[in-house]
Parts: structure tokens; C-alpha cells; sequence
């Protein structure tokens, strides 16, 4: 206990003895066990406590359940959604293509004109 001897603990007694007196020794011992008696109690229930609290398996167990149904909710609310509109994204792509061919063939013609044009279809752009 505390890395006291028994030498150390005569002293201690000894000192005590002489400065507490032998009347209330006994009453100051009683005070003492039952305070360090407590402390113990006390220390073993925290121990307890954060045991628990750091069990892994016990938190995975309580919050599973709701887990299994978030995910449930998850997959029925993906069954409801409409199929991806595979048209409208080829058509995206066909007017990405055509803008693309006239806008070459409008630089092939003159490329200074549809430079300077470019450049005012876009600042007029800019500034809507």
C-alpha cells in the first residue's frame, strides 16, 4: 500500500500517537477506513462505468437496429426513383456535337469575323 513498510508505518503511527493523541486515535482510524473504504467503492464503480462505455460490441449491438432500418429506408427510397433518362443525355450529347461542327465551320470561313463576333457573344453573355 502506497510503498510503505513496516518500519515507515510504526513511524507514522508513532507520530500520530504522539500529535492526534490516544483518545481520538481510534475515532480518526474509524474516519479513515471508512473514508478510504468509499474511495475504493467509488473507484471501482467508475471503473465499471467506462468498462462499459468502451465495450464496442454493446454500443454495435444498441445502434444496429437502427442501422439495418436506415439502410432499409435507404434501398426502398432507391427502388423509387425513376431509371436515369439515357435520351437526354444522348441528346446533350448530339447538341454539344452539332454546336461544335458549326462553330468549326464558322472559324473556317472567316476567322477574324467569328473571332470578333465570339468575342461579343460572350461579354454580351458575361453581363446577363
Amino acid at each position: 500500500m502506497f510503498g510503505i513498510g513496516l518500519p515507515e508505518l510504526l513511524v507514522i503511527l508513532a507520530v500520530a500517537l504522539i500529535v492526534i493523541g490516544p483518545d481520538k486515535l481510534p475515532e480518526l482510524a474509524k474516519n479513515l477506513a471508512k473514508t478510504l473504504a468509499q474511495l475504493k467503492q467509488g473507484a471501482e464503480e467508475l471503473k465499471t462505468e467506462l468498462n462499459e462505455a468502451a465495450n464496442p460490441k454493446e454500443l454495435l449491438e444498441e445502434i444496429k437496429p437502427n442501422l439495418e432500418e436506415a439502410a432499409r429506408n435507404l434501398q426502398e427510397s432507391l427502388k423509387d426513383l425513376p431509371p436515369p433518362d439515357l435520351d437526354l443525355q444522348q441528346d446533350i450529347r448530339q447538341l454539344v456535337n452539332q454546336t461544335l461542327q458549326q462553330e468549326t465551320e464558322e472559324v473556317a470561313k472567316s476567322p477574324e469575323k467569328n473571332l470578333e463576333q465570339r468575342e461579343e457573344k460572350a461579354a454580351s453573355t458575361l453581363q446577363e
